[in-house]
C-alpha cells in the first residue's frame, strides 16, 4: 500500500518526469512490498496463526 501511495504522491506533486526517472524504484518498492505480504501470509499458514498479521 505505501508503494501505490508514494507513486500517486509523487505523480500528484512532482509530475510525470519525476515519475519516469524513478520508475524501477517504485516497481521494485511494489513488488517488495508484495513479496513481503506473501511471506507473511505463508509464514501464518504455516505455523497456524501464532505471529501476528502486518
Amino acid at each position: 500500500m505505501r508503494g501505490w501511495l508514494t507513486k500517486v504522491g509523487i505523480m500528484k506533486f512532482a509530475g510525470g518526469h519525476v515519475l519516469r526517472d524513478a520508475r524501477f524504484f517504485f516497481i521494485a518498492l511494489i513488488l517488495v512490498e508484495a513479496f513481503v505480504g506473501g511471506v507473511s501470509s505463508l509464514v501464518r499458514t504455516i505455523s497456524q496463526g501464532a505471529i501476528p498479521a502486518f
